[in-house]
């Protein structure tokens, strides 16, 4: 009887410290995502959701007005590559560059890693502040800064996303 106990003890050890690996903390920020940056520039508020886990962090920018335009990306701690809708994306090397007024770790440009004609790419980001810019193709760009941030942000990180 007592071998049993100590074995049901074990094993409730055993599962409290596997589902404690995988504790996970969550984050929120109100970001201005605008769109086309430049003459044609539209603005569309989002909430963005930061949940940290162990080994993947999850970012989801939900759009106030349309559900539909929600964008959800995570980001791989051991590889620091990026999965956003369906398509994987790596840091490009000796891409950083700071912006200090937005974050104190530096920002890298990421491009796809398997690269396709009408592909997004490349996205701006650091794993605290979340996406910076979007580029696109074969649609909008968007940059996304905090709240009542200056126009002349968005110009600074519009340049930066084409460099």
């Amino acid at each position: 009887m007592k071998k049993t106990i100590n074995i049901l003890i074990l094993v409730l050890m055993i599962l409290i410290s596997e589902s404690c690996e995988n504790v996970s903390k969550t984050t929120f920020a109100n970001r201005d995502l605008f769109i086309n940056p430049g003459n044609s520039q539209k603005l569309r508020k989002c909430i963005m959701t930061l949940e940290r886990e162990t080994e993947l962090w999850k970012y989801h920018y939900d759009d106030i007005e349309d559900s539909e335009r929600n964008i959800d990306l995570t980001y791989e701690l051991k590889s620091e590559n990026l999965s956003f809708s369906f398509m994987n994306f790596e840091p490009i090397n000796n891409s950083e560059f700071e912006i200090l007024e937005l974050s104190e770790l530096p920002f890298k440009k990421y491009e796809l890693i398997e690269p396709i004609t009408d592909g997004t790419g490349p996205i701006l980001f650091n794993k605290e502040y979340g996406i910076l810019a979007l580029g696109n193709v074969m649609g909008p760009n968007l940059v996304c800064l905090p709240e009542k941030m200056d126009k002349e942000m968005v110009k600074r990180v519009s340049e930066k996303l084409f460099e």
